[in-house]
């Protein structure tokens, strides 16, 4: 089974809105909206592993504070 850290989930928020191998451009509000699906779902997360989820919840925030400070 594949380890997945707080630092994986990390990297993954920093990325979200660029998986989408059909249309590489990413637009800061399908960012904005992607990290704000994603602070919802963390409400409903039972299983966290080995990832921080207090830490993650935070840099989630941060995350989308920061693009909201740049549109």
């Amino acid at each position: 089974m594949l380890e997945w850290h707080t630092r994986d989930e990390k990297r993954f928020l920093e990325g979200i809105g660029t998986y989408n191998t059909k249309n590489s451009e990413i637009k800061s509000t399908t960012k904005k909206k992607l990290l704000e699906g994603y602070l919802e779902g963390c409400q409903k997360r039972v299983d966290w592993g080995d990832i921080d989820k207090g830490e993650i919840i935070e840099f989630a925030k941060v995350q989308l504070a920061e693009l909201k400070n740049t549109s």
